[in-house]
């Protein structure tokens, strides 16, 4: 969560001032009032110590997220086990059981002892949230209330599995690039290391006299020998310094901007953003979640600032009772079939199968769009690598060759 440094005054007009911790400005500013305490100056912290725990933080929970398989399996049984009357708490302790020795386990125990205590599902289920995707919470509040559990669950089971596919598409399609280049920078480092070294003593032995390429890498090499600890660091204090610049909101709206027009990338990005926020808020206002907290919780599946920023200028729209095409279309960030789809859903009242058909059009988009980039990909590192490492071969070629030349 973000955090805000306030300086506001209590009641006797002495001066506080401090930093606290909220999910948005407004949040902050309520907290803050129900202290008793009178607003002077309220803005989200830029202090990069304060950024980097947030980063850090946010990237511990996101290790213990429950999985979209995981979760989609789990909406299936608990849906089923729901219809054949199954008590709850029985339940998800047979489910928690099967989960065993995984977070979602964990949470099912958790859950099982709070309804036990009196606590409702949606209750017990939002106060585990961290772990858990924000529609699951909504979704599972919104079925329980409305009485329909069963059909909300299975809504979820779907949502699920369809996001597991693209994000599996997604990982296939850039397995063969990481590999690749993880045993290609092994490879060069090896080679750098003690392949080259090894050559270039026998070289010296016979006298030769080593051009300026093979001696540079030479130097390389043993470079890499005597400081290879140096690597990590490096990664690391590459990381760090990322974090650091581009941590801060106007930043990160700047970025996730120029993601959004890369080429071919960009483009796969955009419309894997907009098929899950598409399909989050097509599952939502199918449960009965009012419009504003659909998409408020759509939103966030975002992933993307940028988008973020326009969709939460829809929200506003929306709020003041325009319609959500138009703000969205006066954005200049989506593209027209998915406006003209909004508009048409809007007009009819079938907003929310308009929504499940965008989705799928651009989940089938990205699937396209996957395939081309890994067949892109791969005779572009294979041309990379055969420049690299054709360079390493040649250094020790050449003064092979001017070996020969002088016996000659």
């Amino acid at each position: 969560m973000p955090h805000f440094r306030y300086s506001a005054r209590d009641q006797r007009g002495e001066r506080q001032s401090g930093v606290l911790e909220s999910g948005d400005i407004s949040e902050a500013a309520a907290t803050l009032r129900a202290r008793g305490l009178f607003i002077v100056e309220l803005a989200e912290s830029r202090d990069v110590g304060h950024l980097l725990r947030r980063e850090l933080k946010r990237c511990s929970e996101r290790r213990r997220k429950v999985s979209l398989l995981d979760l989609a399996v789990f909406c299936r049984q608990f849906a089923a086990m729901y219809a054949a009357r199954v008590p709850v708490v029985n339940a998800l302790r047979v489910l928690g059981r099967q989960n065993q020795g995984k977070e979602l386990g964990r949470l099912l125990e958790a859950v099982a002892t709070d309804l036990e205590g009196g606590d409702t599902l949606a209750g017990s289920f939002t106060r585990h949230g961290s772990y858990l995707p924000e529609v699951f919470v909504n979704m599972m509040a919104a079925g329980e209330v409305g009485g329909v559990l069963e059909a909300a669950l299975e809504r979820l089971a779907d949502h699920f599995e369809k996001e597991h596919r693209i994000a599996e598409k997604i990982r296939a399609a850039t397995a063969y690039p990481k590999v690749v280049g993880v045993v290609a920078f092994i490879v060069i480092i090896l080679m750098l290391a003690i392949v080259l070294p090894s050559f270039a003593q026998y070289f010296g032995q016979l006298g030769a006299e080593l051009p300026a390429m093979t001696r540079a890498l030479l130097s390389a090499g043993d470079f890499l020998k005597r400081h290879w600890w140096g690597i990590p660091l490096v990664l690391v204090l590459v990381r760090l310094a990322w974090w650091a610049v581009f941590l801060r909101p106007d930043r990160q709206l700047w970025l996730d901007g120029v993601k959004l027009r890369l080429p071919i990338f960009g483009e796969l990005t955009y419309k894997r953003a907009v098929a899950r926020f598409a399909r989050t808020l097509s599952t939502l206002l199918q449960s009965g979640v009012p419009v504003l907290v659909s998409l408020e919780v759509a939103k966030k599946t975002l992933d993307n600032r940028y988008l973020g920023e326009a969709i939460g200028r829809c929200q506003q729209a929306v709020l003041e009772g325009e319609s959500l095409a138009a703000p969205m279309r006066e954005s200049g960030i989506f593209t027209p079939m998915f406006l003209e789809m909004i508009a048409v859903g809007e007009e009819t009242g079938e907003l929310e199968q308009m929504l499940a058909k965008v989705a799928g059009f651009y989940d089938e988009e990205v699937n396209t769009k996957a395939d081309k980039m890994a067949q892109l990909l791969e005779p572009v590192i294979i041309v990379v690598l055969a420049v690299v490492v054709g360079g390493i071969l040649l250094s020790i070629v050449v003064p092979m060759f001017d070996i020969y030349g002088q016996i000659g």
